[in-house]
């Protein structure tokens, strides 16, 4: 969102791009709505799909929200920007001057119709549209009646059957359809739960919405991601009253009746209810989030972790309400590592090295370590490993680490270490080129690999093998960083190697960014050592023995130079 705080109605032009724009222009917006000042509701139809849009338009012309139902990976999609042209255009449009007030044909229709014929057609239309005619009930009949769970769920799937029938397969209109629907159905009964926050049989029924929604959640097929939005409005509305109640024992209880739903069953955790509770987390005051922490703690320690199918997010949401309310230390056993999370995994294991409890957190590196079969999926753990042996001052075992971790991150002290910790001078020299191999292979692909070698060259005052080293792969930011001690060391064999550099033009290789803005840098330390005759020369020479090649890009600048 933040990235487009500066997309404005004057802007748009110069921010978002010009083919964006075009396909945008091709789209078409229909029924679109000001719902609130400034805030925009359309269909956008491409060929034959619909898409519901929304925008929302501060004071000052800028785009503060957005969102669309087509799931696009980038920030701000076509549907979007068809929807801002459009507005963009009606701002443009001169508006008429007001006359009069039009009367409403269809006013005067109603009020003029005779009661029994409208009351016919009524009942004609309710009839061919299920979705109306359910509202129609509710809407009329909900003063009267007082609804029981079972018969909330029971209409809430109805409203699915009144507008896809059978179906399980839903369009994107379809679900805006439903969740129309749905709006108006529940909005009296959360309501009543939100002004009762404590009241069990008014968040029974609050509960049922959520419990049926979810169902159908899972029920159906569709690439709209409105069903999911819902349920997560809806399951929000309580953290306000919650957060504001100040009896203690109330609150108990309220945040009980979420606690203790949490689980939808033994393999499945309630996401909405699981929001909820970590959003009433995030605004509450400390005691209280320390005492939430310790209520679900408590819950997840006693979870067959193993079974449940969405693991992942309510390990990380316990992990974050334990660290975050100062409470690791009370519950830092209840944790496990899950496999193939790194994040998460990663984030376990530092906490319990900060906390000092270095043997679990050496146990569970391991565990992951062993379990990987790719050896760089090991990285975060060996670095892991790396800061426990430090701490513990265990030479030995840091030692064997830093040799597992060592091809991956290539860390010079690291090498100086490992050297050190080699007694035998003929086992040591056979490490040193076994891996100064492994960096020289590595050196098309890896910067790391790179710095390592000429490094090492530095280290060792090999400054004319170091040259050897300088290819096509080598950035320039190294280069230079050694360009005088080569010039110095190896005279006119760096000039050369310099300019007749080749640059693999066939294969950018991903270390070979635009590194133009280097050249002057380079080209002042090649004036330093060696005249401009001399660079001349060579540049000829380079010139006349690549007359079918190109001359790499900084021959090119240094000649015009």
């Amino acid at each position: 969102m933040n990235l487009f705080m500066e997309l404005s109605l004057k802007n748009y032009t110069t921010i978002l791009p010009k083919e964006l724009l075009k396909n945008a222009a091709k789209n078409m917006v229909r029924e679109c709505d000001e719902i609130e000042k400034g805030q925009f509701q359309a269909y956008v139809d491409e060929d034959k799909n619909s898409f519901d849009v929304s925008l929302t338009i501060n004071s000052k012309g800028e785009i503060t929200e957005h969102d669309c139902e087509c799931n696009s990976k980038t920030m701000f999609c076509r549907h979007k920007a068809a929807l801002l042209l459009w507005i963009v255009k009606g701002k443009n449009r001169i508006a008429p001057q007001k006359i009069s007030k039009k009367v409403n044909p269809f006013e005067i229709l109603v009020e003029d119709a005779d009661p029994e014929k409208l009351k016919t057609w009524v009942k004609e239309i309710l009839t061919k549209n299920k979705d109306l005619e359910l509202a129609f009930i509710h809407q009329f009949s909900a003063q009267q009646k007082i609804y029981t769970p079972s018969e909330i769920k029971q209409y809430t799937f109805d409203a699915l059957k009144a507008v896809v029938k059978n179906r399980t397969k839903l369009e994107v209109g379809e679900v805006k359809k439903l969740v129309d629907l749905w709006t108006e159905l529940h909005a009296a009964l959360i309501t009543q739960y939100t002004n009762h926050i404590t009241d069990e049989a008014a968040f029974l029924n609050f509960n049922a919405v959520i419990e049926a929604c979810e169902e159908i959640q899972y029920k159906v097929a569709t690439g709209s991601n409105k069903i999911v939005k819902y349920l997560e409005n809806i399951a929000l509305k309580p953290v306000k009253p919650l957060q504001i109640l100040l009896d203690e024992e109330a609150w108990n209880i309220a945040t009980g009746f979420f606690i203790s739903r949490l689980y939808k069953n033994s393999s499945t955790i309630s996401i909405p209810y699981l929001i909820l509770l970590v959003t009433l987390f995030d605004v509450s005051n400390m005691d209280r989030k320390k005492k939430l922490t310790g209520l679900l703690a408590k819950q997840y320690s006693t979870a067959k972790i193993q079974h449940l199918y969405n693991v992942e997010v309510y390990t990380q949401a316990i992990l974050k309400m334990v660290k975050d309310s100062d409470r690791f230390e009370d519950f830092y056993q209840i944790f496990k590592p899950l496999q193939f999370r790194n994040d998460y995994n990663s984030e376990l294991i530092s906490l319990l090295i900060k906390n000092n409890h270095l043997k679990l957190a050496e146990k569970f590196c391991e565990e992951q370590i062993k379990g990987n079969f790719r050896q760089e999926y090991n990285l975060p753990y060996l670095r892991l490993l790396k800061q426990i042996y430090t701490i513990e001052k265990d030479n030995k075992k840091l030692s064997e680490v830093l040799k597992e971790l060592f091809p991956l991150d290539y860390d010079f002290e690291d090498y100086l270490f490992i050297c050190a910790q080699i007694g035998n001078e003929e086992e040591r020299k056979k490490w040193r080129t076994k891996i100064l191999s492994k960096a020289r292979n590595m050196g098309t692909y890896s910067i790391h690999a790179i710095e390592f070698a000429f490094r090492l060259m530095e280290h060792e005052k090999k400054y004319a093998k170091m040259l050897e080293y300088i290819n096509g792969y080598t950035p320039y930011s190294i280069i230079i960083q050694y360009a005088n001690h080569l010039a110095l060391s190896t005279k006119m064999d760096f000039l050369k190697r310099v300019i007749q550099r080749d640059e693999h033009f066939g294969f950018r290789s991903s270390l070979q960014e635009d590194e133009n803005i280097l050249f002057p840098e380079l080209l002042a330390i090649l004036v330093k050592h060696y005249s401009k005759e001399t660079i001349l020369m060579a540049i000829r020479v380079a010139e006349k023995s690549n007359r079918y090649y190109r001359l790499n890009h900084f021959v090119e600048f240094a000649a015009k130079n």
